[in-house]
């Protein structure tokens, strides 16, 4: 059962529910405007990068929503290979700068940043003062210079950056006990460094935290090229309509127990055994499927089955979905979520993700990425592939108990309106996309992919908390 907002007095919530189940779906969303959702258009950069509008500053950028990270990023005017249209914070009254200083690193690039605090505003809808970020002064990211977009705003669950920075204090007070003398002065203040930045951390707030917004939800429509929707503020409780809950596992990232990760006609399974299950990551902010090196190697057998799709990948009904197991409920994505077309001249390693597989373009479109979580299994990123799928639901609430996920197939609008399962009587398995705009299995054309704008995950990071830059807090995506 849905639980009413915790924004929401428990009267003024059930005389919610109950106007929403009387009423039709437009008088619907008019009322769901008046308790502040919020839906933001997501401009579709290649089918691998979604930005949507914010003002930093008095400022209009364009930022990655990004459920996999945790922090603001926002690229500054002094930003060597940063790309354009970047923020000034001369032009700014409300900018507060520091001396703190941090590493962040992702799959697509690394950074070199500082901490400040700035005004944000989300089309005059959701308005933040002093909001701290980090502020860009030197990247190496590819994908930043076309200009697109400017910053990354994290949408990660609280209270993961605090833990992070803690642990990074707490190991290097313990190397300090084992420095020589000689090296000891460096440690020491290394160690002070850090203990400010953990501390200025400590007091100040994600996204999350600086908004009463609890709850909020991504839709990524299907057809090549079109915009996505972040909505603020939504909640299943708004939507007469059978979701799934999923529980959430970590406490840091969207992440759900997942299973029997397989080929829907069952010839290839790749692993997520219910002895050793996997953890799913929702991230919004990666371009493609993630899976560990041995998972990634058996994927390469799908490429033997290109006969079938053909070499530029024209009959992809030749090939079975992508199913698996979150939290209990079965799942499947359509073949083209992890084969497309990749031409010749976008060839590149890509930190070792990606590597073309034969001559002919029709390629693999999931990437290579080993690392655990705190309990020890694997992760597996399911990408933009997913969230095209499904509208999803992400619900932090008050307490960790509160937070889960809710999953529907959308309609043509971006609106959740049927359950994710197929009812009985109709045909068998879980179901995908349906309605007017859903493209039929058998007509579905390929994706096209530049591989050289895909937001990837980090590749370095070995498991939870990765080594660290001297003297710096470093944030890694997983």
């Amino acid at each position: 059962m849905v639980a009413c907002p915790s924004t929401i007095f428990l009267f003024s919530c059930s005389w919610f529910l109950l106007t929403l189940a009387l009423r039709t779906p437009h008088e619907r969303r008019e009322l769901q405007s008046l308790h502040g959702v919020y839906r933001q258009e997501l401009q579709n950069f290649h089918d691998l990068q979604y930005a949507g509008k914010f003002t930093i500053g008095g400022q209009m950028m364009q930022a990655v929503l990004d459920t996999g990270s945790f922090e603001v990023l926002v690229f500054g005017e002094r930003c060597v290979g940063c790309g354009n249209k970047l923020y000034d914070s001369t032009k700014s009254s409300s900018y507060k700068g520091t001396n703190l200083t941090s590493f962040h690193q992702f799959g697509s690039g690394d950074c070199d940043t500082h901490m400040a605090y700035e005004n944000v505003s989300f089309d005059g809808i959701v308005n933040i003062s002093d909001q701290y970020f980090w502020q860009v002064d030197d990247a190496v990211m590819s994908v930043a210079t076309s200009g697109n977009w400017q910053a990354i705003i994290g949408l990660g669950l609280p209270g993961h950056v605090r833990k992070e920075a803690h642990l990074k204090s707490e190991e290097l007070q313990n190397q300090l006990a084992d420095q020589p003398d000689m090296f000891r002065k460096f440690s020491v203040n290394k160690l002070k460094k850090q203990l400010q930045l953990e501390k200025a951390i400590n007091e100040s707030e994600v996204i999350l935290e600086s908004t009463p917004m609890t709850s909020f939800s991504f839709c990524l429509r299907e057809a090549e090229g079109s915009p996505g929707v972040m909505i603020w503020h939504d909640h299943p409780a708004f939507h007469n309509v059978p979701w799934t809950q999923l529980k959430v596992t970590d406490d840091g990232y969207w992440s759900v127990q997942m299973e029997n990760l397989e080929l829907y006609d069952h010839s290839l399974s790749f692993g997520c055994s219910r002895d050793k299950p996997c953890a799913a990551v929702v991230d919004s902010g990666t371009s493609l499927m993630a899976v560990p090196n041995y998972m990634y190697n058996q994927f390469k057998e799908i490429l033997s089955r290109t006969g079938a799709a053909g070499e530029d990948c024209d009959d992809l009904a030749g090939l079975p979905d992508l199913c698996f197991s979150l939290d209990g409920h079965r799942y499947c994505l359509p073949p083209d979520s992890y084969v497309g077309i990749v031409a010749e001249e976008q060839e590149q390693m890509l930190w070792g993700l990606w590597e073309r597989r034969g001559p002919h373009p029709c390629q693999l479109l999931v990437t290579a990425f080993d690392s655990t979580n705190s309990a020890g299994h694997d992760i597996v990123i399911l990408g933009m592939p997913f969230l095209r799928q499904f509208y999803t639901s992400f619900v932090a609430g008050t307490t960790k108990d509160d937070r889960a996920l809710y999953t529907a197939i959308p309609d043509d609008d971006c609106y959740p309106s049927q359950p994710h399962y197929i009812l009985e009587g109709e045909a068998k398995g879980p179901r995908t996309r349906i309605g007017p705009g859903s493209v039929p299995r058998e007509h579905r054309p390929p994706r096209r992919v530049d591989m050289s704008r895909a937001l990837l995950p980090d590749p370095r990071r070995s498991g939870p908390g990765g080594p660290a830059s001297p003297g710096q807090e470093e944030e890694k995506k997983y």
